[in-house]
């Protein structure tokens, strides 16, 4: 599929994206226990994913893109999006789904079972990013990622954002106010990787990724010229 993973160029009806002949899936939006609350929606006009809601103290919230095909991303070394908004007294992180860790409760079920074992430990890239207005190109070395694996790089799932309300006051009436866009999702195989984030024309260096359909460990998404 042209584009990565997408550029939401490809949106349709009830937050779907993607090309159902390549990599494609639905949007989602999911709050901790503590009073947080999200959205998720496809701005078809702007071409983003817009999450919106309120992360609590001590508490998350998060948005994220459910991927209908297992990916494999072995080929690549960093992962990139365009992000703005803002996000003021929360931290933001980037968790790579692996069908491994995705409960065989949900739609579309993993490889975890939920009531036998403890689910959900995704991959993870800390304080990722600060959502500003103006909106800037994050890139994100795989390496740097935690838990990051070739055998988790071979059942990828899905993508979501997290926010934690570290710098919430806990005695305040309402929480860390989200309001954030993400846009041009996409892996990258980048010749020299680089220590972080990085700006928007280090894109240029590296090879898309597409889906490919079937379970973990199968065929690279694309492959690295």
């Amino acid at each position: 599929m042209s584009g990565g993973v997408t550029d939401f160029s490809d949106a349709m009806g009830s937050g779907r994206w993607g090309d159902s002949a390549g990599l494609w899936g639905y949007t989602y939006s999911y709050a901790g226990p503590k009073g947080s609350a999200m959205a998720a929606s496809l701005d078809t006009t702007a071409h983003t994913l817009h999450a919106t809601g309120s992360v609590t103290a001590g508490d998350y919230g998060g948005a994220g893109l459910a991927f209908q095909v297992c990916a494999t991303v072995v080929s690549f070394t960093h992962i990139q999006f365009v992000l703005s908004g803002s996000s003021p007294g929360c931290d933001l992180e980037l968790q790579l789904k692996t069908f491994d860790q995705q409960p065989i409760q949900q739609t579309p079920p993993g490889g975890c079972d939920q009531n036998a074992v403890s689910c959900y430990n995704f991959p993870v890239a800390k304080q990722v990013a600060v959502p500003s207005s103006t909106p800037t190109t994050v890139t994100v070395p795989l390496a740097s990622v935690m838990k990051w694996s070739p055998a988790n790089a071979a059942q990828l799932v899905g993508l979501q954002w997290q926010w934690t309300g570290t710098a919430v006051d806990p005695d305040a009436s309402t929480g860390c106010p989200i309001d954030v866009n993400i846009t041009g999702i996409r892996f990258l195989n980048l010749e020299t990787p680089d220590a972080g984030t990085t700006e928007s024309d280090a894109a240029s260096s590296g090879n898309d990724a597409s889906g490919n359909d079937g379970g973990p460990g199968g065929d690279d998404a694309a492959t690295a010229d």
